[in-house]
């Protein structure tokens, strides 16, 4: 799927010719890739839709669902007469993998209630003093706590006839979930939140997140007041936030890792006053306006970003 050209997309959709498909609006579509010719007074609206409908070939699969998903939500597309949602005609094999992780939170959320059903409450009565001074949690164990399920009573569910089916949401949602994410406790839970999902955890999850969010701010505050640094740190904060803020205008729904791979690969379409040097091996290399070589590592970007939540730089 690397090198999806015309005649594939096409193909995608049933279609032989670009005249079996197109936009409800004027749009242009040829073998380089598929434009919109909207023109209206209003520029912001104009990027948008723009930026909605444009996909390049040839594309990955990633692109190709990241164009779908952003179709859906400003867009029609027909495809052979039949109006249809892009995403739901998509093969199966690209919405698997590039599901986005909310909706199979979702999905395996929903699927809880079977469990309730078939075998009772004992895999949700969870030890949540135990789990939340642990160190740090595994990719399984933390989609299984947040949606409220004990990892070690796990193997109650496992025995269920149909667990493979039932359970699903929750393999592919282990998928879906980066490998070098942070794994601590306080950091899955900020990047469930930042996707949108924390509002399925259980409240005792809700109350400690909430707890510790307040003592990473406080944090945050103090390291803001130190007069040494605080000239120098609000740089490398401009410009985190700058970051961040342009992902919101194009993807409401962004986590600190999708900040961090933004400035790993396009820092210096952000970098207004060209204070990073270089950014490698999970560090950024920065040097402030007043020649201060300094460095942030990549664990620490979902705290910085928490404590910028709470007093933006501007």
């Amino acid at each position: 799927m690397d090198n999806l050209n015309l005649p594939e997309f096409l193909s995608l959709f049933g279609c032989t010719s670009i005249n079996d498909c197109w936009l409800s609006t004027d749009c242009i579509i040829d073998k380089s890739g598929i434009k919109a010719t909207h023109s209206d007074d209003d520029s912001i609206a104009r990027a948008k839709y723009y930026q909605s409908v444009k996909l390049s070939f040839p594309c990955t699969a990633q692109q190709l669902f990241n164009w779908a998903q952003r179709l859906d939500t400003w867009e029609r597309f027909y495809a052979v007469g039949n109006q249809n949602h892009v995403v739901e005609k998509l093969p199966k094999e690209i919405v698997g993998k590039w599901q986005p992780v909310n909706e199979l939170y979702r999905g395996w959320c929903y699927a809880q209630g079977g469990i309730k059903v078939k075998i009772g409450t004992e895999p949700f009565d969870v030890n949540w003093d135990y789990w939340l001074s642990l160190p740090k949690w595994t990719k399984k164990e933390a989609a299984l706590l947040v949606s409220g399920l004990e990892p070690d009573k796990f193997h109650l569910v496992e025995r269920l006839a149909d667990y493979e089916s039932m359970c699903e949401p929750l393999v592919k949602l282990q998928r879906r979930i980066p490998d070098d994410l942070t794994q601590s406790p306080y950091d899955w839970l900020n990047w469930f939140d930042e996707i949108g999902n924390l509002m399925y955890a259980p409240k005792a999850l809700l109350v400690w997140f909430k707890q510790q969010s307040g003592i990473v701010a406080l944090q945050a505050g103090a390291d803001e007041d130190d007069d040494t640094g605080n000239q120098k740190q609000s740089e490398l904060h401009h410009f985190i936030w700058r970051v961040r803020l342009s992902l919101i205008g194009w993807k409401k729904r962004h986590t600190w890792l999708d900040v961090w791979r933004e400035i790993e690969n396009n820092h210096t379409q952000h970098d207004l006053d060209t204070i990073i040097q270089e950014v490698m091996d999970g560090v950024i290399f920065w040097c402030s306006s007043g020649g201060t070589e300094q460095r942030l590592k990549k664990t620490s970007l979902c705290k910085t970003i928490t404590g910028l939540k709470k007093k933006p730089p501007f």
